[in-house]
């Protein structure tokens, strides 16, 4: 098993983890009611989402990968994790230079979409600037409960630690019970509305903090 950075040929796996392990999430249904019309919408919008993170210099694109069966490949990537840099944090990845697709996602409400991510920036905003932030993360649901997301996350957090500087998460629910075994603390539970009539639904997220500093080994 290895932690390691994300390369391009990476790219048709972890997007499909993507769709796999995201579908599962309370955000999917808020802001992608059509996702079950478009599948193959969705599935290039995180392919999109990851071909841009590697070539950005202020993320780090990771996966994590075991030995595979006899029959398989020696390795396979299991899981993934892109971390949003904060500032004064460099060389913790190399940029790919990779084409980005350009397409219309027919999965997605555009109004719930700019109501969900304009409400996470403003928090990112208010309550994680100098942040080390985990932008997204996912296992294969095959792989769940193996460990592996947990894995992902200690290693972003220990990139943090020798930063010395604090990890940001937003989070939603089924998230936030791996994040506060390894440390998390919630600062605002935000709970965000769809107000147009017959089009009535919600959505709920958690801002979460670690502080490397506060960790009990860090302690005097």
């Amino acid at each position: 098993m290895a932690i390691r950075l994300a390369t391009a040929s990476d790219l048709a796996v972890t997007s499909r983890i993507a769709f796999r392990s995201f579908s599962l999430s309370p955000w999917n249904p808020f802001y992608r009611p059509k996702a079950k019309q478009f599948p193959e919408d969705v599935e290039k919008s995180y392919l999109r989402e990851q071909q841009e993170a590697l070539g950005n210099n202020r993320k780090m694109f990771s996966v994590i990968e075991i030995d595979g069966s006899p029959k398989a490949s020696l390795k396979q990537v299991v899981g993934f994790a892109i971390w949003n840099l904060a500032d004064g944090q460099t060389g913790k990845a190399i940029p790919v230079d990779v084409d980005v697709l350009n397409f219309e996602d027919r999965s997605v409400d555009k109004y719930r979409g700019e109501l969900l991510f304009g409400a996470t920036d403003s928090a990112v905003e208010r309550c994680l600037k100098n942040h080390m932030e985990l932008d997204n993360m996912a296992v294969d649901p095959d792989h769940f409960r193996q460990g592996y997301g947990g894995l992902l996350c200690k290693h972003g957090m220990g990139v943090a630690a020798e930063d010395k500087i604090p990890v940001g998460i937003i989070a939603a629910k089924m998230g936030t019970y791996l994040y506060n075994s390894l440390g998390f603390k919630t600062t605002v539970q935000i709970t965000l509305a769809d107000p147009r009539p017959g089009k009535e639904a919600s959505v709920d997220f958690w801002v979460q903090k670690w502080d490397p500093n506060e960790s009990p080994e860090n302690r005097g």
